[in-house]
């Protein structure tokens, strides 16, 4: 498989791939929870027991949404930038198993293609997509 110093590197390049998986996890909890604060505010601004004078709920409905906008946007370019990370990183990663006898970077990506297997990152793009379209449509409405 691989020498010494080769091993060293290898085991450096999987813990940082691991880290940037926490880090992706850590923001997406982020903008979770950011949304979630967002749409409960919408909520408190909206509707027959509002917390918002009426006067107010216009105001507080587009500001709110434009908030949501922005962050979802903010979400879905974050959420590209590690897809592209990820795929730089297990390129290399084939790149430097090419030489070797076991092949298990390569292996495991096309068990994954076989299964059809969809991508998280392309999930994490998704799903900001589809409230940024929701926000964008509450605007429009409102």
């Amino acid at each position: 498989m691989a020498d010494e110093p080769v091993q060293g590197f290898l085991n450096a390049y999987l813990l940082d791939l691991g880290r940037i998986g926490d880090w992706q996890q850590m923001l997406r909890a982020f903008y979770v929870s950011v949304l979630g604060a967002l749409i409960g505010l919408l909520t408190l601004a909206g509707g027959e027991r509002a917390v918002f004078p009426a006067s107010a709920k216009v105001t507080t409905g587009l500001l709110v949404c434009g908030a949501g906008l922005v962050v979802c946007v903010m979400w879905f370019l974050h959420m590209s930038a590690f897809r592209s990370l990820f795929a730089a990183k297990f390129a290399t990663l084939r790149d430097i198993e090419a030489g070797w006898t076991v092949q298990p970077f390569t292996a495991e990506r096309e068990r994954l293609r076989q299964a059809h297997y969809a991508q998280l990152t392309i999930i994490d793009q998704v799903i900001p997509l589809i409230l940024a379209l929701t926000f964008a449509l509450l605007i429009v409405l409102t």
